[in-house]
């Protein structure tokens, strides 16, 4: 089911932002999105995979990997490689075969066939959104990208040109703020780390379930929007960046269990209302006065 009066708006929105780029994380997404990219002038990274061979979860697409790669894969370049819309194609997110040891490990040998899936299909660039960016990473490794794509790690932007010499770079995944419409904690200037690690549950926090729209509360893996901004207008190698995430969503609750059901990381919140950080991004990439 897609709505596609709901998902122009939403465009319209990160319009109006100054927005010109979609990750689609991290599934193929509705071809009535990509439609409607094509129509507005948006430019898309167009993502495959959460799950390579080792999964994350009991029941995930780990268990069917073997059979249904190469034709998941296949059917979605076929099916998307004629949107002008779509300028890079992303082969996985966050994937477990980053890590591993020895002359080859899985994580080389998969990365590179599904690369060479996509380019005997298509010839636009290729990335994967990691968020071990050291050079032991086994999919870096494999040596199979057009650009490497760095999930957070925004205080490693600078030195990535010496970290991997002669490669490109996109931030594939940025910021993890997190924040509530309306709602307000001073001291304004005081960061709130929430919760102190991704491991750990919430100890402090409101009663209420809220989060300051300050921009002063954050997850311990990302950033404020302001400092991975900072970081991005600093460094030109930088080639874009994709914000997580520009509109709540239902899921993914943090940094507050039940009954709490939903995201604080958006720009924009479950029914689109824009938070404040948005008329930061504005003022940043539209000529539009907001102040």
């Amino acid at each position: 089911a897609f709505n596609v009066g709901a998902a122009e708006r939403q465009l319209e929105i990160l319009k109006e932002m100054g927005c010109n780029g979609l990750r689609t994380s991290h599934n193929p997404p509705a071809e009535e999105l990509l439609n409607l990219c094509d129509k507005m002038g948006f430019i898309v990274m167009d993502e495959a995979f959460d799950i390579w061979k080792k999964g994350k979860n009991k029941y995930d697409y780990s268990l069917d990997w073997d059979k249904w790669h190469k034709v998941d894969l296949e059917d979605q370049i076929k099916r998307d490689r004629n949107h002008p819309s779509v300028f890079m194609w992303s082969i996985g997110n966050e994937i477990q075969e980053q890590w591993g040891t020895g002359a080859d490990t899985t994580g080389r040998v998969i990365t590179r066939e599904l690369a060479s899936i996509v380019r005997r299909l298509d010839d636009r660039p290729i990335t994967s959104a990691t968020n071990e960016v050291n050079t032991y990473n086994n999919l870096i490794l494999s040596n199979a990208y057009t650009l490497i794509g760095y999930n957070y790690n925004h205080d490693k932007f600078a030195k990535f040109p010496e970290t991997f010499p002669g490669k490109q770079l996109i931030g594939s995944e940025t910021v993890s703020a997190l924040q509530t419409r309306g709602h307000y904690d001073m001291p304004s200037d005081s960061i709130r780390i929430w919760p102190t690690a991704w491991d750990k549950p919430l100890l402090t926090g409101n009663s209420d379930l809220t989060c300051s729209a300050y921009d002063n509360c954050r997850t311990p893996w990302g950033s404020t929007h302001e400092e991975t901004l900072k970081a991005f207008n600093k460094n030109e190698h930088v080639s874009g960046m994709y914000i997580w995430t520009g509109f709540d969503y239902l899921g993914e609750p943090t940094p507050y269990p039940w009954p709490a059901r939903s995201s604080y990381f958006g720009i924009m919140d479950l029914a689109g209302f824009p938070k404040d950080v948005f008329y930061m991004y504005r003022s940043e990439w539209t000529n539009k006065p907001v102040l």
